[in-house]
């Protein structure tokens, strides 16, 4: 048995996808492209999430696959062949606090994996991932099926995420690690809100 939808919930809704649209339309206007499924393209390691957030993932990724020059200090990261590397992520709402906003979400997220740090700033070999009842979940279907899983999840309900940070390792390069950074990284857990 459903529940009928409130006005006030319509009104909250209206808002959230005028939000979700305009972030979208600035992004356009700075050349993004926006699709309708991911392509498996690179996923960035950005941290947009907080503690605390509840995310509304939607049930249709028309229009809402959005990609983007991954850049680093304002230059474009380029693969070994000299092209620009994009990345892909969704518009997601998120109620953090008492407020809404839109947040950048990664399905990366889903499956991070860093490396901690010992205390003395050298590589432990031992590693952080992303954890929880969401994640379980989103393991349910292969990388090229991430927008499946992303709809999945919307059709599902809302999801709590908690922030876990810790110092980790950075390589400068993936394939050399002798050169690296110590910095504050995070790692989610990602429940049913």
């Amino acid at each position: 048995m459903y529940k009928k939808t409130s006005n006030k919930q319509i009104k909250s809704f209206t808002k959230m996808a005028k939000t979700i649209a305009s972030e979208l339309n600035k992004l356009v206007a700075k050349g993004a492209i926006a699709s309708d499924a991911f392509t498996g393209t690179v996923r960035a390691s950005l941290n947009t999430l907080r503690d605390g957030d509840i995310i509304t993932f939607p049930t249709d990724l028309t229009g809402r696959v959005i990609s983007q020059e991954f850049k680093q200090n304002g230059q474009p990261r380029l693969d070994a062949d000299g092209n620009p590397i994009k990345m892909e992520f969704i518009l997601v709402d998120v109620k953090r606090g008492n407020a809404n906003t839109v947040v950048q979400f990664f399905p990366s997220f889903f499956t991070r994996m860093r490396e901690k740090a010992t205390a003395e700033g050298q590589p432990s070999g031992e590693y952080m991932y992303s954890e929880g009842e969401v994640v379980d979940f989103v393991h349910n279907y292969d990388d090229q099926n991430v927008g499946d899983a992303i709809k999945a999840i919307g059709a599902h309900g809302a999801v709590k995420v908690e922030v876990e940070n810790f110092k980790g390792v950075q390589y400068d390069d993936i394939n050399d690690r002798t050169s690296f950074k110590v910095k504050t990284m995070s790692n989610y857990k990602f429940t049913w809100a």
